[in-house]
């Protein structure tokens, strides 16, 4: 071989070399404090897991309405009271079908079910994982009556085996006559506003901790709330 070239092997060792030593100069000519702030800063530019928390325009002011007329009908309403995390009060509408209530929560149904479609066409990349069946978790409507403890305080969706089944958190508002109430995750540093008939999507995991924001005035704030689940 001739002594003034050099192998493609030796060319490689020589560039991983100088790769690895302007790495180490420039690491360390950044002075310490400015470095941290950098490595703190990572966790902020969350962008990859921030598209998977969505909102779309789901449901018209007339059947915002009449959900919650129906909320206020209901002779079954449960009160959810654990120390702020949750405290509200709710209504089972699957319980409410069997009394003639069927045909509407089928429409509410099919409608999430095109909130999915569009949620999977704005996610083209993840498309080939979404499951191929669809499981329906009950439909609850959630009232949060401002100027009281009521809220939901820092939590995910997914806590044990059984509820390890979710794969897909549906929340929608069904008024905004209210000041508060918006929906936050602090670690991705995303707040969402209640507007009515809006649906906010996102996955239950431990990866997305969420807020329900406590009501300070106004009329008090309805939601509906779902989720997709495994076979």
């Amino acid at each position: 071989m001739d002594s003034g070239k050099m192998s493609q092997a030796d060319m490689k060792s020589t560039a991983k070399k100088y790769t690895e030593n302007k790495f180490l100069q420039t690491l360390t000519s950044i002075s310490p404090k400015r470095l941290w702030r950098g490595w703190r800063r990572l966790p902020e530019k969350n962008l990859v897991m921030d598209k998977f928390i969505r909102t779309y325009p789901m449901l018209t002011q007339e059947v915002c309405n009449t959900l919650i007329d129906t909320y206020k009908s209901s002779k079954t309403k449960e009160r959810i009271d654990n120390f702020f995390t949750p405290q509200f009060t709710q209504v089972n509408l699957n319980e409410l079908a069997e009394k003639g209530y069927q045909k509407f929560t089928q429409l509410l149904c099919y409608k999430v079910l095109e909130i999915v479609k569009q949620y999977k066409k704005d996610l083209p990349a993840y498309t080939e994982w979404f499951p191929d069946k669809v499981y329906f978790e009950e439909l609850r409507i959630k009232k949060y009556e401002p100027g009281t403890n009521d809220q939901f305080d820092l939590h995910t969706d997914v806590q044990d085996h059984q509820s390890a089944k979710r794969y897909l958190a549906f929340l929608i508002y069904l008024n905004d006559d209210f000041k508060g109430g918006e929906t936050t995750f602090p670690y991705n540093k995303l707040t969402i506003k209640p507007e009515t008939g809006k649906v906010l999507v996102f996955p239950p995991t431990w990866q997305y901790p969420h807020k329900g924001m406590p009501v300070k005035s106004g009329s008090p704030k309805y939601i509906m709330s779902t989720y997709l689940h495994y076979n």
